[in-house]
């Protein structure tokens, strides 16, 4: 349900209503100029996250509650900042309570990998790697053979 609210506000007339009931009932800020695949996998209806209105997220992504992703440099105003845009690549995993904070260029999330519940994180995740702590730092890496995205084989 949340996932289709959050495509269908891009659109004109329609997209009032849903911007509307993303805000006020599941309470989420999520701007029409995020880049969401068609099918995005939010958790709990995506109660209280909050994304940056230039993130791009791809196909397979899982959001939990309470995700936040938004400019490290809150303290300059926005047209100073050297903020480019944050990446989340395919089957990533942003655990609830997630921070993803960028303060300058592009900050990626990489494929398959995984932020840990209530982690903050401020630079590149690479590929296959799972990332917690304040601030993240890398617990270990995925094996590829052991990741699983819900197809048989």
């Amino acid at each position: 349900m949340v996932s289709n609210l959050i495509y269908f506000q891009k659109f004109p007339f329609i997209g009032f209503f849903c911007h509307w009931i993303l805000v006020y009932i599941y309470h989420c800020d999520i701007p029409r100029t995020v880049k969401v695949p068609r099918r995005l996998y939010v958790a709990h209806h995506g109660h209280g996250i909050c994304l940056h209105p230039r993130t791009e997220i791809a196909k397979g992504v899982r959001i939990f509650q309470d995700v936040t992703i938004g400019r490290a440099d809150v303290y300059l105003p926005s047209n100073l900042s050297d903020m480019e845009k944050v990446i989340i690549d395919e089957f990533a995993i942003l655990g609830a309570g997630s921070k993803i904070l960028c303060s300058h260029g592009v900050l990626r999330i990489g494929k398959d990998a995984i932020v840990a519940a209530n982690s903050v994180v401020t630079k590149d995740i690479p590929d296959y790697e799972v990332w917690g702590g304040v601030p993240a730092k890398k617990l270990y890496t995925r094996e590829k053979e052991t990741i699983f995205h819900g197809k048989a084989k």
